[in-house]
């Protein structure tokens, strides 16, 4: 396989986990990753890449799908392996302001929604905020 020889220079890229950790992986395969705060992303091309071992981290849109139906229908979920820490900020904070609670259990997130869920006004955004991707759940509704 012939990989393109140089730096490319990759502006304004996304800095969601699911980028920066195959950024992350590419790196220590060998490939020259060099991040220029977040507004450009460097990549440097090789004639070798080393084979690795790598974990992928827990989605988060994943974990908030299924908090967020746990919420709508009064239910509970235990996210294993996702504790809270893991959810962005803009999602924690909508979660919050909606009813949702999360707590730490087992190195996962129990979710619940004690009163119920309550209706929000939120806006997405660019990672950590909201992600565009959880807004259709979130305006769901179970009526």
């Amino acid at each position: 396989m012939d990989l393109p020889p140089g730096t490319s220079a990759i502006l304004n890229p996304s800095v969601e986990p699911e980028v920066t950790h195959t950024a992350a992986l590419l790196s220590q395969a060998g490939v020259g990753i060099e991040w220029r705060g977040r507004t450009a992303l460097n990549v440097t091309g090789t004639d070798r890449i080393r084979g690795g071992v790598w974990t992928v981290p827990p989605d988060r849109l994943e974990a908030a799908t299924l908090a967020l139906a746990a919420a709508m229908t009064g239910g509970t979920v235990h996210l294993d392996g996702f504790p809270p820490a893991a959810f962005p900020d803009g999602l924690v904070s909508v979660f919050a302001d909606a009813g949702i609670q999360l707590d730490p259990l087992d190195g996962g997130t129990a979710v619940s929604t004690p009163a119920g869920p309550r209706p929000v006004q939120m806006v997405t955004g660019p990672h950590p905020g909201f992600p565009t991707d959880v807004q259709p759940q979130l305006t769901a509704d179970e009526q």
